[in-house]
């Protein structure tokens, strides 16, 4: 067995020691989304300060995470109580961030991607990411929750609950501040108060500089931004308002260079 193999088993013994701990305490919370929308921030302050099971997944039900798979079978698949909380995020900002954080997928040699030029990684990010994830993820997890996440207009204050049967959905948008995060969840979830911690976050990342340098100077194609400003998720979850102040952003440094 070599050492990855070795941390998921002990991660999978510790986490469903945890599972068969507080399962009967709480109804159990799954922190289920897209990468790289700031949910870290919200599952481990919320593993201390919330008294029942809480997980963290992208998908389900082929996840190597032994409790994960064990929470699908026992309280989805048996419509046992759940509390799931999901967040979006502005597109192209998020498809930036989860390229960079998954950067050896693209890039041979990652420790060495300081040393290619912005327009080599720019080249790289079109070519090889897989841009429709955003744009498509809430589709596979409608399916999953068994909700229709589309099926109403998602409100202007960036916060919805959903209901299925056993399933309680809140969604965010992660553009919201901290405060209102906070209380949209501690609401939720019956909590006195709840305080995120920030994790996970690019810009204190090894790869800051590259990452920082990436923003400021990528151009993207105008094809690009206007499947992004079009695509169904985008203008669901965000204001016209703000898909043409996030779409202008980028087109007008693209006018100027």
């Amino acid at each position: 067995m070599n050492l990855k193999a070795l941390k998921q088993k002990v991660k999978n013994l510790k986490e469903l020691f945890l599972y068969d701990l507080k399962i009967g305490k709480a109804t159990p919370v799954l922190l289920y989304q897209m990468g790289k929308v700031g949910s870290l921030s919200i599952y481990y302050p919320l593993r201390k300060q919330y008294p029942g099971f809480v997980g963290h997944c992208h998908y389900f039900p082929n996840n190597p995470d032994a409790a994960i798979l064990k929470l699908y079978n026992q309280e989805i698949l048996n419509s046992r109580p759940l509390n799931v909380i999901s967040l979006t995020r502005e597109p192209i900002a998020r498809n930036i961030s989860a390229f960079f954080q998954n950067l050896e997928r693209y890039v041979p040699n990652s420790s060495q991607a300081g040393s290619l030029s912005i327009q080599e990684l720019s080249e790289i990010f079109l070519a090889k990411y897989e841009h429709q994830t955003p744009l498509v993820w809430f589709h596979r997890s409608s399916k999953d929750l068994g909700i229709d996440i589309y099926a109403q207009p998602f409100p202007d204050n960036g916060i919805a609950e959903y209901h299925n049967q056993n399933i309680r959905l809140l969604i965010i948008r992660s553009e919201l501040s901290n405060q209102e995060k906070e209380g949209a969840i501690a609401k939720f979830l019956g909590l006195e108060s709840f305080k995120i911690e920030n994790a996970n976050i690019g810009s204190q990342k090894d790869y800051a500089q590259t990452y920082q340098e990436f923003r400021a100077k990528l151009i993207l194609p105008h094809d690009y931004l206007q499947t992004m400003s079009e695509s169904q998720y985008f203008n669901h979850f965000y204001s016209q308002e703000f898909i043409e102040a996030t779409i202008s952003k980028w087109r007008s440094r693209l006018l100027i260079s």
